[in-house]
Formats: C-alpha cells, sequence, structure tokens
C-alpha cells in the first residue's frame, strides 16, 4: 500500500466515513431457513447502507418468518427489523403474501424512517440559521 493510498484511508476513517461495514444478522421464526432467500434479504439490507455513510458501525437484526401455521392466505409472511447506530436506532415491521415481498417492503419502510429523520435534522439545521440571520438583521437595525 502506497503512502498516498494510507493517508486517504486514514482520513476517510478519521472523519467517520467508512460505509460497507453493517453487519446483517438473520434469524427465520417458524420456517426453515433458506441460503437463497437469506442472501436476498441481506442484498436488500445492505442497500440501506448509502442512507447511512457517516454512521461509523451499524448493526442490522432482521426476522424473517410465518405468523401462525393457522393461516392459510394473506399476508401470512413477515420481516422486521432493527437497525442500531451509534446516533439512532430504526426498527420496521412488514407483511405481505410472499417473504420477498415482506423482505423489498420493510427496506422501504426503513429507508422512508432513515430519509425522514435525516430531512428533520436538516430542516432544523436551515431554520436555525435563518433565526440567526433574523437577529443579526435586527441587530445591525
Amino acid at each position: 500500500m502506497s503512502f498516498f493510498n494510507f493517508m486517504l484511508k486514514l482520513n476517510c476513517t478519521l472523519r467517520g466515513l467508512k460505509v460497507k461495514n453493517m453487519k446483517v444478522k438473520i434469524l427465520f421464526k417458524g420456517m426453515e431457513s433458506d441460503r437463497q432467500l437469506e442472501e436476498y434479504a441481506e442484498e436488500r439490507i445492505k442497500l440501506l447502507e448509502k442512507l447511512l455513510k457517516n454512521e461509523s458501525e451499524t448493526f442490522c437484526d432482521l426476522r424473517l418468518g410465518k405468523d401462525n401455521n393457522h393461516h392459510r392466505h394473506g399476508k401470512i409472511y413477515f420481516a422486521e427489523a432493527k437497525i442500531r447506530s451509534p446516533k439512532k436506532n430504526y426498527g420496521a415491521r412488514f407483511e405481505a403474501e410472499s417473504l420477498t415481498e415482506a423482505i423489498d417492503g420493510l427496506k422501504d419502510e426503513l429507508s422512508k424512517k432513515i430519509r425522514r429523520h435525516k430531512d428533520k435534522k436538516i430542516s432544523l439545521r436551515k431554520k436555525g440559521g435563518k433565526i440567526i440571520k433574523d437577529f443579526l438583521r435586527k441587530i445591525k437595525k
């Protein structure tokens, strides 16, 4: 590794820009685990990393399964996730007729929650800046 690459990696680490380190733990409830389904779920949940790019270390606990065995039709499969990061925790649950639909719906719910939180932080920052500008304008008069 060259000195330039080392310094670049060190600089990114110091700024907290370490991405691609979400650890996903998958648990199946009421059904057998399937390797293909695990890979699909992990691939979908890993898409949320770009929304959490400034988080240094995130963990995701993902539960997939059937609600009850006595249901024969309808929304019997569920996907549930808890994302823990140093700054904020997110959680969601989605029920659907198939497990892949439940996973996709869960990803959409989680991305909606993460975006809402980020938008709220940005709007509060802008609101604070507006208050300071108004205050400084009053002082000048």
